[in-house]
């Protein structure tokens, strides 16, 4: 699992992906077309060939309206087919979710998960979607460049010097963006983690007076965000206002130049027109091969962070044996168990990816703190016996139950059940033998039938009558 490839979703929906490139090539095309025939209709309006312009005119609306409905088909394969696309990935990172063991929730924030399972998928398909279009506006253009070029080799010259010059400016700001981005979105996952966990536990929250302390870190969470965001956005803005500020330059040198050459009798008026009315294709090139740098720099992030979740250094899944026990008895024993947890610094996202020699690497984060909960803890549980544990608040009561249970991995030592080492069983024969009941069991936001129906998706209501009653929640419903 440790190479899923976005491919592998796009290519299940090839000949809908094949059809989207196919009527943005067509578009493409009669772009140029309608360029084309634009500047023959003015240079028969020049010449005085009036009907023969409208013809032309005629057939470059023609073209228009044929590339119109090119785009309104692609806008309906889009549509279908990016949300089958972002469900298979949703689907497929929720059930990797399910696989992480316990420990690798608590060491990453809420936001972290719902982020990469719920944004990220979306993020990718559009700046996916965007670059297939933005690589057909850049051929067009370039099209279209290479046309003024033949009609005027200076003012060639000048819109590719700027050109070269628009793009060098954009390789800095993209590189600018993409360290910016990553700050952003860390930010947000912040964000997302505390409201989550506001959400799932504002009962406690009122009960224990913390409205204000929590709205306090919220607020800062989110001045934060915007620090970042506003450092991203107006630095983004001044890039764009430098490359608009060169590009308005252009169109002024090239209107001079345009009145110098035509003065000389070196350019013809109706050129003069077609360059002019069609510099706009200069503007839009450079716009868009700095805006199709920004996405392929978001593709990667969103990516690399939604497919970080099948990488098992970063992400730990749960690791099963395949022993199976057809009739548990129930003796549980602890063996010389150890076990701590460690605190990590939180450094921002650029900081995770280092070069190296050998190319990029990922950084681990850097423990700061561990903290050690047993060393050498030693017990046994006969069956049919029942035990408390007793002890003040983090001393590990819960921390028993879920080692017991393999919810959190032994550091060292052995938990064994009926003298079976709990990492050589089954999942299936490991949840099987244990059953736990927190506290504060947590219900899904679906009606009480539908969350019963989880247990069994075939219960019938008389069984659900018999389960509620037993549970002693029939008073309630």
């Amino acid at each position: 699992m440790k190479n899923k490839s976005i491919k592998e979703y796009l290519a299940r929906y090839k000949w809908a992906i094949v059809a989207y490139i196919i009527f943005n090539a067509i578009s493409a095309v009669l772009s140029i077309v309608m360029v084309l025939g634009f500047a023959k209709a003015i240079d028969l309006v020049t010449l005085a060939m009036y009907s023969q312009s409208l013809k032309v005119f005629a057939f470059t609306l023609a073209c228009s309206i044929l590339r119109r409905l090119c785009w309104i088909s692609n806008a309906n394969l889009f549509f279908k087919y990016s949300s089958k696309i972002m469900a298979d990935l949703n689907l497929d990172l929720a059930k990797q979710a399910f696989k992480l063991n316990s420990q690798t929730y608590a060491d990453h924030e809420t936001g972290t998960f719902v982020q990469r399972i719920v944004n990220d998928p979306e993020r990718l398909i559009n700046n996916l979607a965007d670059v297939v279009d933005m690589i057909t506006d850049i051929l067009s253009s370039l099209i279209v460049l290479i046309y003024i070029v033949t009609l005027n080799v200076y003012i060639g010259l000048v819109l590719v010097a700027v050109l070269l010059v628009g793009i060098t400016l954009e390789i800095f700001r993209v590189k600018v963006y993409r360290t910016n981005v990553r700050k952003t979105r860390k930010a947000s996952d912040k964000i997302n983690s505390l409201t989550t966990e506001i959400v799932r536990s504002e009962k406690d929250i009122k009960a224990i007076g913390l409205e204000e302390k929590l709205s306090e870190v919220s607020k800062k969470y989110y001045d934060d965000y915007k620090d970042v965001s506003y450092r991203t956005n107006f630095k983004d803005m001044c890039f764009w206002s430098s490359r608009n500020f060169i590009i308005e330059t252009m169109a002024i040198v090239i209107l001079i130049l345009g009145v110098i050459l035509i003065n000389k009798s070196m350019f013809t008026f109706a050129s003069f027109m077609i360059v002019y009315g069609n510099n706009n294709s200069l503007y839009n090139l450079i716009w868009q091969m700095g805006n199709l740098a920004s996405k392929f720099s978001e593709i990667k992030i969103s990516k690399d962070r939604m497919f970080a979740l099948f990488n098992d250094d970063e992400f730990v899944c749960e690791k099963f044996g395949n022993v199976t026990l057809d009739n548990v008895k129930g003796r549980i024993e602890f063996k010389d168990v150890k076990y701590s947890y460690n605190d990590y610094e939180d450094p921002s996202d650029d900081e995770l990816e280092i070069s190296t020699k050998k190319g990029k690497e990922k950084q681990k984060r850097k423990i700061v703190n561990t903290n050690t909960i047993f060393d050498g803890l030693n017990f046994e549980i006969e069956p049919n016996t029942t035990v408390a544990f007793v002890g003040k608040s983090g001393s590990g009561k819960s921390t028993i139950l879920n080692l017991m249970s393999k919810m959190f991995e032994v550091d060292g030592g052995e938990v064994l059940i009926d003298g079976v080492n709990i990492n050589d069983l089954s999942k299936e024969t490991l949840r099987n033998s244990i059953s736990l009941v927190n506290q504060f069991p947590y219900i899904f936001d679906m009606t009480i039938k539908e969350n019963l129906l989880l247990a069994k998706k075939d219960a019938t209501d008389e069984e659900i009558d018999i389960a509620v009653k037993e549970a002693s929640f029939d008073d309630f419903m």
